[in-house]
C-alpha cells in the first residue's frame, strides 16, 4: 500500500509548486495515502525536522518525498540510512541546478553551508528523482549519472491565489514578478526600460520587494540611477503571491545565459500565461519550447518588442490568449499529477 510522507516548508515558491500544491491535490483523491510534515528547523518555536525521526516512524510510509535537501542539519546520510532500514523509498524533487554561479549573491552563503555537495549527495542516494525540466534531467544524467523523471511546474486553477475572475488588464503596465536572485537578469533590460519610458510613459513595477534587504536596495539604487520611475511592490507569502499578477499588463522575464539559469523551469512564463498576460522573455533554454511569447537575445530587441506591445492593445490581448492556451495544454496540473501517480504507484 502506498503511503507517502511529503516533507515541506511554507517559505518558498519552489516548495509550493513542487510539493504543497500538487500533493495537496493528490491528497484530495487519496486522503489516506498522503501525509504532509513541516520539515522546518526552528528551536525557538519548537519545530521538529525529519532528522529526529527514528526508523520506526519511517516504517509507517512507503515513500518519503522531499525537495533538494533531505536533512536540515547536514545529516542526510544518517536520515537516508534510517529510511532505507525502514524499507521506505526516497523521492527527491529538484527544480534548479545545484551549482550556483560565483556571481550569484547567495554564492558565499551557499558554499559555506556546502549546500551543493549536500544536494549532490541526495541526488546520488535517492531511489527516485523528479526534475522540473528536460534540461535539468539531462544535466543530472551527465553530472551524477542518475535517471530523472520530468514533471513540469503547473498551476492549480482552483487555488484561491490563482483565480482569474476579478483580473483587470492594465495595457500601460509593465511588470517583473520574482525574487531578488534576478537582479543581474533585470540589469540586461533596465537601460531599455529607461529609454522607452522617456519616449512614452508607462507604469513599471518590480514585485517581490523586501524592504531593507541589501540586494533589493542595490537594485532600487540601480533603477533610480537610470532615471526609471518604478514602483517596488512588496512580496507576498507563497499562498498569496499569485495575485500579484492580477492587475498587471505586460510581464517581462529576462534571464542571463549561465550555468544556473539554463536549468531553470519556465515557471514565470507559466504563471503569467495562466493570467493571460503577454510575456517578453529571454531567448534562453528554459523558454525554448514555448512559442506564445516574444523572445529576445539582445536588449535592443527587447526594446522593439516592448514598444510594439505598448502601442497595441489588440496585440497584447492576442498574445496573452495564445500563451494562456499553450500553458493550459503543455503545463496542465492534472497531466503532471498523472505522472506523479505513475512514478509513486498510486
Amino acid at each position: 500500500m502506498v503511503k507517502i510522507l511529503v516533507l515541506i516548508n511554507a517559505v518558498d515558491g519552489i516548495n509550493y509548486h513542487r510539493l504543497i500544491s500538487p500533493f495537496g491535490l493528490l491528497k484530495e483523491d487519496y486522503p489516506d495515502a498522503v501525509t504532509f510534515f513541516s520539515n522546518i528547523k526552528d528551536n525557538d518555536k519548537g519545530y521538529q525536522t525529519v532528522d529526529a525521526f527514528e526508523v520506526e516512524e519511517f516504517e509507517k510510509f512507503s515513500h518519503v518525498v522531499f525537495n533538494r535537501i533531505l536533512s536540515q542539519d547536514g545529516a542526510s546520510k544518517l536520515v537516508f540510512d534510517r529510511i532505507k532500514k525502514a524499507g521506505c523509498k526516497t523521492v527527491m524533487d529538484i527544480d534548479d541546478n545545484w551549482t550556483l554561479n560565483k556571481s550569484h549573491y547567495m554564492y558565499n552563503h551557499y558554499k559555506k553551508l556546502n549546500a551543493g555537495e549536500h544536494i549532490e549527495y541526495c541526488l546520488k542516494s535517492s531511489d527516485i528523482i523528479i526534475a522540473g525540466s528536460d534540461a535539468l534531467k539531462t544535466l543530472i544524467g551527465r553530472e551524477v549519472k542518475r535517471y530523472a523523471n520530468v514533471v513540469y511546474n503547473a498551476i492549480d486553477p482552483n487555488a484561491k491565489q490563482f483565480e482569474t475572475i476579478d483580473c483587470s488588464r492594465d495595457y500601460n503596465h509593465v511588470a517583473f514578478i520574482g525574487g531578488i536572485g534576478h537582479r543581474k537578469d533585470l540589469a540586461l533590460i533596465l537601460p531599455e526600460i529607461a529609454k522607452i519610458q522617456k519616449e512614452r510613459y508607462f507604469t513599471f513595477t518590480i514585485s517581490g520587494y523586501a524592504a531593507g534587504h541589501q540586494e533589493w536596495e542595490r537594485l532600487r539604487a540601480e533603477v533610480h540611477k537610470l532615471g526609471i520611475e518604478c514602483y517596488f511592490e512588496a512580496g507576498r507569502p507563497v499562498f498569496e503571491y499569485g495575485q500579484l499578477y492580477a492587475d498587471k499588463g505586460i510581464i517581462i522575464a529576462p534571464l542571463q545565459r549561465n550555468k544556473f539559469n539554463d536549468y531553470k523551469s519556465a515557471l514565470k512564463v507559466i504563471e503569467a500565461g495562466h493570467f493571460s498576460h503577454p510575456v517578453i522573455c529571454s531567448d534562453t533554454i528554459p523558454f525554448k519550447n514555448i512559442s506564445g511569447v516574444l523572445k529576445f537575445k539582445k536588449a535592443e530587441r527587447f526594446g522593439d518588442h516592448l514598444r510594439s506591445l505598448l502601442s497595441s492593445k489588440a496585440r497584447q490581448d492576442n498574445l496573452g490568449k495564445k500563451l494562456n492556451a499553450e500553458v493550459a495544454k503543455k503545463f496542465n496540473i492534472k497531466k503532471e499529477n498523472a505522472k506523479r501517480k505513475q512514478i509513486l504507484g498510486l
